[in-house]
């Protein structure tokens, strides 16, 4: 057994190193925001320092060959990620709330980005800073709007998939919030023939295991007679949730 002297080192490696860490995605970020760095190359150095796994072991994804709806439990992001108000400069949109941080979204955009190898866009909530959130890849609704669907629709660029939580907002545990039925109706709207199931570590941070399982691949009904719609969206939130559970109990 190790010692107390050897936990209170390594503990205190541990913390270092997630200081570090935090420090050096602030000021990558930070870069970005002020406009002194592309979108791109952020990227390129995030990924640099945050761990992501992606895991495929039915080999869906090797199935895919066109655009899908791709739909999971909604993770939260931890504050590690979130970036305070007053770093961001000269982003369209700007912080039209007055929040006193960003809960900025990439690292979970970059799960979604190596699992789906292909242009995607995935559908959130207008909370401000919308140039920056657009260029990470989302189509952006407005809250309180009574026509998302039709606002989805007018941004969505056709070849692209779309990922959508239908949850609508994170529970930070394996479980789950009801199902909303929005994605069944897009998916039809759209021409989507098949739903790409996934399962995603519950809270995403800088530190911790994020990742993301593909738990399945399913047909869309043809019409509403094939399938209740209410019982296609019970079957695939069930399966998830089961997924869930046995991954991150």
């Amino acid at each position: 057994m190790r010692g107390f002297e050897t936990l209170h080192v390594e503990d205190s490696r541990d913390k270092n190193e997630e200081l570090e860490k935090r420090v050096k995605y602030l000021y990558l970020t930070e870069e970005y925001f002020v406009g002194s760095k592309k979108f791109d190359t952020l990227v390129g150095e995030i990924e640099g320092i945050i761990k992501t796994e992606v895991r495929d072991e039915k080999n869906i994804m090797s199935q895919i060959n066109e655009p899908v709806i791709f739909v999971s439990n909604h993770p939260r992001l931890s504050q590690s990620l979130s970036i305070p108000a007053d770093k961001i400069q000269n982003v369209k949109g700007g912080n039209i709330f007055e929040f006193d941080r960003f809960n900025y979204p990439l690292v979970r955009q970059l799960m979604l980005k190596n699992l789906l190898k292909k242009p995607f866009s995935t559908v959130s909530l207008d909370n401000g800073w919308r140039q920056a959130m657009e260029e990470c890849w989302h189509i952006i609704i407005t809250q309180g709007s009574n026509d998302r669907f039709n606002e989805i629709i007018k941004q969505y660029k056709p070849g692209n998939s779309i990922v959508i939580y239908p949850e609508g907002k994170s529970t930070g545990k394996a479980e789950m919030y009801p199902f909303k039925s929005g994605f069944f109706y897009l998916a039809k709207a759209l021409n989507f023939r098949k739903v790409l199931i996934g399962v995603s570590s519950p809270i995403l941070s800088l530190n911790g295991k994020n990742s993301m399982d593909i738990v399945d691949y399913v047909q869309m009904p043809l019409s509403n007679s094939d399938i209740d719609p209410g019982k296609f969206i019970d079957y695939i939130q069930k399966k998830i949730s089961f997924s869930l559970k046995n991954i991150y109990k």
